[in-house]
């Protein structure tokens, strides 16, 4: 894939992303989970992969989302699961504004 975004930042998640990067993949780190990685820095350059991560609010932030969730207060909305065969027609109704609630691109065990 062009962009891989690794939601929870594990070494099983991020191990996952380097299988399936491409030349030229954007992989984005997002989750805050953490662990060490091995990177072959040779294949770096060739790849011309592009790493960065983002991250937005605080632990206790994170923690209260997670109390409100656990309490019922917040509920998930899964309103489309695709298939990762999907991914771009996904990331264009994203970028559309056309998901409304979640949408999760689903992996079937490689």
């Amino acid at each position: 894939p062009r962009e891989f975004i690794d939601f929870v930042n594990n070494v099983p998640s991020h191990t996952v992303g380097q299988s399936l990067m491409q030349t030229g993949t954007n992989f984005v780190i997002v989750g805050i989970h953490g662990g060490e990685i091995k990177l072959n820095l040779t294949l770096f350059p060739l790849r011309a992969a592009r790493y960065s991560g983002i991250f937005v609010g605080s632990l206790n932030e994170l923690r209260e989302e997670i109390e409100l969730c656990r309490t019922g207060r917040i509920k998930s909305i899964v309103t489309k699961r695709r298939p990762l065969s999907e991914i771009q027609e996904a990331l264009k109704d994203l970028q559309e504004g056309k998901i409304r609630g979640r949408s999760i691109v689903t992996v079937s065990k490689l």
